[in-house]
């Protein structure tokens, strides 16, 4: 369980959540982070995430295998 305050220029924010993953960014006043919620990694939280929400990002990647003659 994750319990922290955090200071995001002049506003202070509590967050409670089960996990936040690493890379993750959240940006804004007042967020606030529901219990039971799961941050994915790398993911932008930019508004609440409610109760027991995932929020993860979605990533799209491209991967190309080399071309065999």
């Amino acid at each position: 369980m994750v319990s922290t305050e955090v200071t995001l220029s002049e506003l202070k924010a509590c967050l409670h959540a089960e996990y936040i993953g690493c890379n993750s960014s959240i940006i804004g006043g007042e967020i606030v982070i529901g219990d039971n919620a799961v941050i994915g990694a790398h993911a932008l939280v930019l508004k609440d995430v409610e109760e027991g929400c995932r929020y993860i990002t979605k990533v799209v990647a491209e991967i190309k295998r080399p071309k065999i003659d």
